[in-house]
């Protein structure tokens, strides 16, 4: 488990370098927006492994689209924790 949390972390760590200046004044209604849109991804990636797709490394895609979302709720929980 350790791993996959330092994944996460990792991956808050260069949402903040990407996009701190943008997310500052995001009301909660952005964030779900975001963690939707990540959300999103991972869906279709579990329905193109479903359908059988010939798109190749879906189950990496998957797990890394899985750590976005972690990290994206994170982000979220982060912003309540300001407030």
């Amino acid at each position: 488990m350790d791993k996959i949390l330092n994944e996460i972390k990792e991956e808050r760590i260069r949402q903040i370098e990407k996009y701190a200046k943008k997310n500052s004044g995001f009301s909660l209604s952005a964030f779900l927006s975001i963690l939707m849109e990540e959300v999103g991804e991972a869906a279709k990636d579990i329905n193109d492994i479903n359908l059988k797709s010939k798109r190749k490394n879906l189950f990496e895609h998957l797990r890394t689209e899985l750590v976005q979302v972690a990290a994206t709720a994170v982000q979220i929980i982060e912003h309540l924790d300001e407030k």
